[in-house]
């Protein structure tokens, strides 16, 4: 859980994200959303981002994290605005590494069996629609 204002600087943060990422809530709070996030890395991006959450009033995705080590964390988000005295966004960040994890895995095994069939596969994906995976295998 995070609570972040317009600039994306990170005013709290909860136990269980600052065990996520390795750093202490105190190191957290004095931290913003641009020093954490692999996908928006510039405080204009994210800017950007958080205006684009206070004008739909949420947002829901998935992106990377960067733990204190360096590795790279797969995260699902779900942001909401909320405006008190100030416009806040409040997020609550789950850690999805083992589900991208088991996609991928799933996604290689599919490959790996089709191909040994004679069969292709293939991924269609609109941005912001998901993706469509296909495959073809020859009559016998």
């Amino acid at each position: 859980f995070w609570m972040v204002d317009r600039q994306g600087r990170i005013l709290e943060a909860n136990e269980a994200y600052s065990r996520m990422m390795g750093y202490t809530r105190e190191q957290l709070r004095s931290m913003s959303i641009s020093q954490l996030e692999i996908h928006e890395p510039t405080p204009e991006l994210v800017a950007s981002h958080i205006r684009h959450i206070i004008k739909t009033g949420g947002d829901r995705f998935e992106t990377q994290h960067r733990h204190q080590d360096g590795r790279a964390i797969d995260v699902e988000v779900s942001a909401t605005s909320v405006k008190l005295r100030k416009h806040y966004v409040f997020a609550f960040i789950r850690d999805i590494t083992e589900r991208k994890r088991a996609e991928s895995e799933r996604r290689q095994l599919s490959q790996r069996i089709i191909e040994a069939h004679h069969g292709r596969i293939w991924v269609e994906s609109q941005p912001g629609q998901g993706s469509r995976f296909s495959f073809v295998l020859p009559i016998l």
